[in-house]
């Protein structure tokens, strides 16, 4: 268990290393373009889809209709 453990700890390392050495353009939030192709495609989704989609409140308020 301990050389899993290792294993394990040796890649959070690695990924740690390699997020660090990223180049400042792969940290960036994503660009305004990006985030409107993915608003289209999830409108699509939700537009298209053959079920009814309704949204409750968890906390017993007011449900938007």
């Amino acid at each position: 268990m301990t050389s899993e453990l290792e294993q394990g700890l040796a890649i959070l390392s690695q990924l740690g290393a390699a997020i660090d050495n990223a180049s400042p353009a792969a940290r960036r939030p994503p660009s305004e373009a990006f985030l409107e192709v993915a608003e289209a495609r999830y409108r699509a989704l939700v537009e298209q889809i053959p079920a009814v989609t309704f949204m409750a409140s968890l906390d017993g308020g007011l449900n938007e209709v």
